[in-house]
């Protein structure tokens, strides 16, 4: 006759564990289901945004196309001439621009960032 190994009667007898605290623990796992639907519903969001933008790009690309041709085809209709066009130079106004030190790692800026940021939570407070 055989013995039965340790892991055999493991298999055969029912384990169970206390929980304590249900209502937490239940309230815990239905948050995480909610999150877990609501990052589902703007992935599926997400992917429809994509195709519309696909689907732009593709109608973008044919309206394009279609403007070369018809440019092309006034081109050919109109009268060949030397004479060309001058072109002005355009002239704007140059817009200061927030300049980073270079010294500065992109950590510490992230943290001066988290900093206002926390300031200003503490002001609303």
């Amino acid at each position: 006759m055989k013995k039965k190994t340790k892991k055999q009667v493991a298999k055969k007898k029912p384990f169970f564990v206390g929980i304590k605290d249900t209502v937490f623990i239940r309230r815990s796992v239905l948050l995480s289901s909610k999150n877990l639907i609501d990052c589902l519903r703007k992935y599926e969001g997400l992917v429809d945004l994509r195709l519309r933008k696909q689907n732009y790009v593709v109608e973008f690309k044919r309206v394009i196309d279609e403007l070369l041709v018809l440019n092309r085809k006034l081109r050919s209709h109109l009268p060949k001439t030397e004479l060309r066009e001058k072109e002005v130079p355009v002239r704007t106004k140059a817009k200061p621009s927030v300049s980073i030190p270079l010294n500065k790692s992109h950590l510490d800026i992230l943290e001066e960032e988290l900093a206002r940021v926390e300031s200003k939570l503490d002001r609303l407070e």
